[in-house]
């Protein structure tokens, strides 16, 4: 039946208003199937829908980074593609040391032409998908930053460090190494408090940020404190 909805979708391209919109439809298909078979337990049948589903996403986001429209729209998707990639990779995951990924992803210098190539072979994806995936969303945390004021660009910077956040919890939740409370650096706080200078004026700065809370540390709170210091109304004093 998914087969007979996606080949409706390639046979019919006029009931959708343009690709984004069969893309995401292609996407909501695909998620579906993999919640059944999630449901009905098989496992062993969830690799071809799921490298099939990375491959649509990484598709549709690179093809629209310049025009996510609206914030929740990119982060959606990059939401769905950090939980997929995570779940293919998982057995990888525990053998590996979260600080090490990162230090591996922001060394890498990131070229604009080559983002988002998260393929290791054939329909192949591994730690270092995960890798090249962070390297992008490094990329685009600061895109254009200081010329390009323009909605969909601030929506894409704001987009990449949060998929950043939820790609490290969805990493440490599936065994990655990382002890957060001793670690001399913690990435968790560094890469909130970006976020938190940033958009400090945004009133949904602590929603966004909230999940992340339990990783934090004092060095965070005593930074952020000095950013904010003598402002009574904010919401983080």
């Amino acid at each position: 039946m998914t087969q007979q909805a996606l080949s409706f979708l390639e046979k019919h391209p006029e009931t959708f208003t343009g690709s984004l919109e069969r893309s995401k439809e292609t996407i909501n298909i695909l998620q579906e199937e993999i919640n059944i078979l999630k449901k009905r337990g098989k496992i062993e049948n969830l690799q071809e829908p799921q490298c099939k589903l990375i491959g649509e996403l990484k598709k549709v986001i690179k093809e629209n980074y310049e025009k996510p429209q609206e914030f929740n729209c990119i982060y959606n998707l990059y939401e769905c593609l950090v939980r997929t990639l995570v779940e293919v990779v998982q057995e990888e995951i525990k053998e590996q040391d979260l600080l090490e990924i990162f230090e591996d992803a922001k060394n890498s210098e990131a070229k604009e032409g080559a983002l988002f190539n998260l393929d290791q072979g054939e329909n192949e994806y591994t730690i270092e998908s995960v890798k090249e995936f962070w390297r992008s969303l490094i990329f685009y945390q600061d895109f254009e930053l200081t010329e390009n004021k323009t909605t969909e660009a601030h929506n894409l910077r704001k987009a990449s460090i949060l998929a950043q956040l939820y790609l490290m919890h969805r990493l440490v939740v599936a065994g990655v190494k990382y002890e957060y409370e001793n670690s001399p650096r913690n990435i968790f706080s560094n890469i909130c408090l970006v976020f938190a200078k940033r958009y400090l004026q945004l009133s949904s700065v602590v929603y966004d940020l909230k999940g992340y809370f339990p990783y934090l540390d004092e060095k965070f709170y005593e930074s952020l404190e000095k950013e904010v210091s003598g402002n009574p109304k904010s919401k983080f004093i």
